[in-house]
């Protein structure tokens, strides 16, 4: 199942690839805490993450209460 959840206004296709390009993606020295592999799901999270730290974007949460919030609503 593939969902779409607009959570933020896009700054911008050149600021995204801005942080996408600052995510450590695949190396697993980068591999944020807790995760086990890189998927596009922890990729998205730290793209995310990098956007909300620069002020690109504003979340009514911090990215992994985005998370759980999915995770609990969705059952």
């Amino acid at each position: 199942m593939v969902a779409c959840l607009k959570i933020a206004s896009s700054p911008g296709a050149q600021v995204v690839d801005e942080a996408a390009g600052q995510v450590g993606l695949m190396d697993r020295r980068y591999l944020p805490r807790g995760e086990q592999q890189w998927t596009c799901r922890v990729f998205v999270k730290q793209v995310l993450q990098k956007l909300r730290d620069k002020r690109h974007i504003v979340l009514p949460k911090g990215v992994g209460g985005l998370w759980q919030w999915f995770y609990l609503t969705r059952t």
